[in-house]
């Protein structure tokens, strides 16, 4: 959201948000209209992001294209009343373009899922080989020392009858 972003900047720039705001040349009141969803206009976007050194897209939704779907809405210089979950397309074009641009995200990130459940199993199975190699190891070991103690045991019994 374009609030959360621009406080995070002001926070990261320690500059207050109002500052900025008087810097801009903009009332008081317009923080609280981007908290509660509004966004402001595409110059009021270029502004704030100049101010603190941003892309003005990073500031709308953190893609550097989002500043290009403000202005091809047609409604640059007017508040930006943009619902966020919305799909219709005729009554929000930007929406619209941002759910499409998510779900091909969504799809990318399925994907990449798959590959990595693919590559959990091969290590799951590659660990479960070694697990059997170091357990039939360890059971070479163990049988080698019983038979080395095994043997002690005798070579004790032994040198107990040569002593009597």
């Amino acid at each position: 959201m374009f609030f959360d972003r621009f406080e995070k900047a002001c926070y990261d720039n320690r500059i207050s948000m109002s500052k900025v705001i008087r810097e801009v040349g903009l009332s008081s009141s317009c923080s609280t209209n981007w908290r509660n969803g509004v966004l402001p206009n595409a110059k009021t976007v270029e502004k704030i992001a100049a101010r603190l050194g941003l892309t003005a897209g990073y500031l709308i939704d953190g893609d550097a294209y989002s500043l290009d779907m403000v202005r091809e809405s047609g409604r640059v210089g007017e508040p930006q009343n943009i619902p966020y979950h919305s799909s219709d397309s005729e009554k929000n074009p930007i929406a619209a373009r941002e759910i499409g641009r998510l779900q091909g995200r969504i799809q990318e990130l399925e994907r990449r899922i798959g590959e990595l459940e693919k590559e959990n199993k091969e290590l799951e199975r590659k660990a479960a080989e070694y697990r059997d190699i170091i357990e039939n190891r360890d059971n070479r070991l163990l049988n080698e020392v019983k038979k080395i103690a095994d043997q002690m045991e005798k070579m004790s019994k032994q040198l107990d009858l040569n002593k009597k």
